[in-house]
C-alpha cells in the first residue's frame, strides 16, 4: 500500500510539472497581450516576439532599444524562466524521496523552500508581465498571461502539498 507521504510527494511533483508546462507556454508564446487594430489586423505581444497577423518580429533583448517598459519585460522574462526551472529541482527531490520512501527533514525542507520560491517567482513574473502588457497599451490579456495565472495557481497548490510533507 502506498504511504501518505509517497502519495503526497507524487501529487505535489505532478502539480509542479503541470505548473512548469503552463509557465513554459506563457514564456514561449507571443500572446501576453492582444488587440484588434482597425478591425483588420490582430496584434499580439509576447515576451520574445510580437506579431501583426502572421508577420512576427523579435522583441529586443537589451534595454538600449526604444521599447517602453523594457526593464519590466526583462524582469518578467527572468522571473518566468526561474519559475519554470526551479520546480525541476523540487520534482527531483520529491521523486527521489518517493522512490526511496525515505523522507529526511533536510530534503523535505529543501523541497518546500524550492516549491515556494518557484511560486514566488511565478507570481512576481506574472504580475510584472501583466502590468507590462496592459498598462497604457490598449491591449487585452491574452492566452499567455492566462497561462501564467493558471501556472501560479497550480504551483501554489503544489507548494502547499509539498509543505504538508513536513506535517506528516
Amino acid at each position: 500500500m502506498i504511504s501518505n507521504k509517497r502519495a503526497l510527494s507524487i501529487a505535489a511533483a505532478t502539480l509542479l510539472i503541470v505548473a512548469c508546462a503552463f509557465y513554459a507556454a506563457s514564456v514561449a508564446t507571443p500572446l501576453w497581450g492582444t488587440q484588434q487594430y482597425l478591425g483588420l489586423y490582430q496584434i499580439t505581444v509576447g515576451l520574445w516576439r510580437y506579431c501583426l497577423d502572421s508577420t512576427c518580429a523579435d522583441v529586443g533583448s537589451s534595454c538600449d532599444t526604444t521599447l517602453s517598459g523594457c526593464s519590466k519585460l526583462l524582469a518578467t522574462r527572468a522571473f518566468m524562466i526561474l519559475a519554470c526551472v526551479i520546480p525541476a529541482f523540487t520534482v527531483i527531490i520529491l521523486v527521489v524521496m518517493a522512490i526511496k520512501d525515505q523522507y529526511d527533514r533536510p530534503l523535505i525542507y529543501a523541497s518546500i523552500a524550492l516549491a515556494w520560491l518557484s511560486t514566488a517567482c511565478g507570481l512576481i513574473g506574472m504580475v510584472i508581465g501583466i502590468y507590462w502588457t496592459l498598462h497604457g497599451t490598449g491591449l487585452t490579456l491574452g492566452a499567455s498571461g492566462i497561462a501564467a495565472i493558471v501556472g501560479v495557481s497550480i504551483n501554489f497548490i503544489g507548494a502547499a502539498l509539498t509543505s504538508a510533507l513536513a506535517a506528516l
